[in-house]
């Protein structure tokens, strides 16, 4: 496949499956995987917890991408209007929709599990502490993003994302 190194640039927002969202700060050259003789150009990513870093020619690694765009946002936000899906099922099969969202980073399947979370939240009027980290976290994530995507406050974007996000489980409950 080939790499496609002007994905990404400093200053840019990204979003890490595991990181979260961060921006790029600089490029620097780092041994990786404990070669110390060679040193590889990698892209400084910021994150509200931390720093990570990742190479500049694998600008295709599937756990990072640009912030989506607003009509992908738009595509997305409309999962919210379908009705959520059972989560009475095993705990297991709850439990690995909870890992896809985490290490898939796409923002419908986190749209999708927030909405189902939060509906489940509303029946069951409590969740598990995974499942109620899982939401947190999720709904976190959404709402910087959205604030990012469409250069607003986190504060307008929270507010709109629980707007929608009542108005769908109104109409389930």
């Amino acid at each position: 496949m080939e790499h496609n190194t002007e994905q990404y640039r400093v200053g840019q927002w990204i979003v890490h499956s595991q990181h979260g969202i961060g921006q790029i700060k600089q490029t620097e050259k780092l041994s990786l995987h404990g070669d110390i003789q060679t040193k590889e150009l990698c892209f400084q990513v910021q994150t509200e917890n931390g720093v990570f870093w990742f190479p500049v020619n694998q600008s295709d690694n599937p756990r990072v991408r640009p912030i989506i765009t607003q009509e992908n946002f738009n595509n997305a936000l409309e999962t919210l209007q379908e009705p959520p899906e059972d989560t009475d099922a095993h705990h297991n099969i709850l439990k690995g929709r909870i890992n896809e969202a985490q290490h898939d980073g796409s923002i419908r399947t986190t749209v999708k599990l927030v909405r189902d979370l939060a509906a489940r939240s509303s029946v069951k009027r409590s969740l598990n502490i995974l499942e109620d980290k899982a939401l947190k976290l999720h709904t976190e994530r959404i709402i910087r993003e959205w604030s990012l995507c469409f250069e607003i406050s986190e504060k307008e974007a929270r507010k709109k994302f629980e707007m929608l996000l009542n108005h769908s489980n109104l109409q389930t409950a």
